[in-house]
């Protein structure tokens, strides 16, 4: 008679048979490197918050006085860049999260300067509203689709507007008529 030897058909390797391959857990972040971003995130936050006292003068008078747009424009489209950088592979949520509330932010800060500008200050807000709306619908998905590395141009168009947005108080830096006066800056 014939013996039957005992066939295991794992060593083989069909499908279905052996468990898929587990990816290996992320590595893990020290604690020092997750308070600088838990610290960025706050000071962000401040950030975003920093134009209120401003913003609560415009309310407050119902009128926007001498108080400039321009600024709250490029913050906005500065929380838009970012959280596109946020958006792309892999997504960080915290960070996307943290940039569409500056976005929320923003939007409730420029419609209270729409509220309570002048005519000519709702169509300049209008008018730049409506380019950072077709600037992001153009340009998000052509990054996206054209690039290989979607947030490498994301950041340093960031970068670009995060200086922007950084300098923009320097334009108001008072030029002094007499070269020869000393300046305390």
């Amino acid at each position: 008679p014939c013996a039957m030897a005992d066939v295991s058909f794992g060593s083989i390797g069909f499908a279905g048979d052996a468990p898929a391959p587990q990816p290996s857990p992320p590595p893990q972040q020290d604690r020092a490197e997750n308070a600088f971003l838990v610290l960025g995130y706050v000071f962000t936050v401040a950030l975003y918050l920093s134009q209120a006292p401003t913003v609560w003068g415009i309310w407050v008078a119902r009128q926007v006085g001498q108080s400039k747009v321009d600024m709250f424009v490029v913050t906005l489209v500065s929380c838009i860049v970012w959280m596109m950088y946020g958006l792309a592979d892999p997504p960080t949520l915290p960070f996307v999260i943290l940039n569409a509330v500056g976005i929320g932010i923003e939007l409730l800060y420029l419609g209270l300067f729409l509220c309570f500008s002048e005519p000519w200050g709702r169509i300049k807000i209008t008018i730049s509203l409506a380019l950072i709306a077709g600037a992001s619908a153009i340009a998000a998905p052509c990054v996206f689709s054209f690039t290989s590395d979607p947030q490498l141009v994301f950041g340093i168009i960031g970068d670009g507007v995060s200086i922007v947005m950084y300098g923009g108080p320097l334009r108001e830096v008072v030029v002094l008529p007499n070269p020869n006066l000393c300046s305390p800056f």
